[in-house]
């Protein structure tokens, strides 16, 4: 690394679905990592299989400062036919819909070693869920709120439960904290507490999403 290598080598980025259960992290199961085409995908890639899991690789060039924009990789659901239970799996894990994307790279050395560093994506969920499940807003009682706290907001909507949880996030400032409130299925009482930096430009813009544990609207 010393020697500059990662700036004058190109160098492949290899992609893989792994998993997001608690234990250690591995190719997963049921998923595997779909190469994406088309005319709007503008990064080169290849897929190869790598000690039998199938593996994506974009090549990182020095004349792009290693940088890549990853517009070709999807994730793929196997059919449960084509399914070959690997050593330590149970057929319970073809419940397991959560995944994580595994990025990996092998930077050469001299005197012929590699380097190998690697970084795995937030746990992502594949399942297709019912809209009946997700939470969804159809009104609230107000759009907009002093910077030092102390008012309230009512979301009335549906699916609503004791974990669903409200996130503020604007792009210049960080949000402000909130004392959540669950009043039943239909309505989110939410009690806002001062900003943490009142030097706010004027009536600045956020936006807020819904989420019930891992499901979010």
């Amino acid at each position: 690394l010393e020697n500059g290598s990662i700036l004058t080598t190109p160098l492949g980025l290899q992609v893989f679905i792994g998993t997001a259960d608690e234990r250690m992290l591995k190719p997963h199961a049921f998923y595997q990592v779909h190469r994406i085409t088309g005319k709007t995908v503008t990064t080169p890639s290849m897929e190869r299989m790598i000690s039998g899991t199938k593996v994506l690789e974009i090549p990182l060039e020095p004349k792009n400062h290693m940088r890549v924009v990853i517009d070709c990789v999807g994730i793929l659901k196997l059919r449960n036919a084509d399914i070959e239970l690997r050593n330590g799996e149970t057929d319970i894990g073809r419940k397991n819909t959560r995944v994580r994307l595994v990025f990996r790279v092998h930077i050469p050395q001299p005197g012929g070693a590699l380097v190998s560093l690697q970084v795995a994506s937030h746990p992502i969920e594949c399942s297709q869920r019912s809209a009946q499940e997700l939470p969804a807003v159809e009104r609230q009682d107000r759009d907009r709120c002093s910077v030092h706290g102390g008012q309230r907001m009512v979301l009335t909507g549906q699916n609503f439960t004791s974990d669903s949880k409200v996130i503020f996030s604007e792009k210049t400032c960080p949000p402000p904290q909130l004392v959540i409130v669950f009043l039943d299925d239909l309505h989110l009482n939410r009690g806002t507490s001062a900003f943490s930096d009142a030097r706010l430009p004027p009536a600045p813009t956020f936006n807020f999403d819904r989420k019930n544990h891992r499901l979010k609207h």
